[in-house]
């Protein structure tokens, strides 16, 4: 589960503070929708580990008060969401289609 996966990046053991990973989650996801990531790869239940490591650096930066990574963080994060952009993973075009040359679909 994504929360799990992020709870345990946050090094924290509790889930008293899930509703606030999530809350981070949502955040990170929508941000990568709102930037243009495709939304098959942004569902919960089969992201990718790029995508995913996206999330845990948004939550990273997010999460709690003395944050001295923060900045760090979210850099590593605009720009592994500039990778998922500029990738082919990211196309609309399906392997399965033909592209004749011209504008894609």
């Amino acid at each position: 589960m994504l929360t799990d996966d992020v709870r345990m990046a946050l090094k924290v053991r509790s889930t008293i503070t899930d509703d606030e990973i999530d809350m981070w989650i949502n955040s990170a996801i929508e941000e990568m929708r709102r930037n243009g990531i495709r939304e098959e790869l942004l569902k919960r239940e089969t992201m990718n580990s790029l995508a995913k490591s996206a999330v845990v650096m948004y939550c990273k930066a997010n999460y709690g008060f003395d944050n001295a990574d923060s900045d760090r963080n979210m850099e590593r994060f605009k720009w592994t969401v500039m990778c998922m952009i500029n990738s082919s993973m990211n196309t609309t075009l399906h392997e399965e289609e033909e592209w004749d040359g011209g504008t894609k679909p």
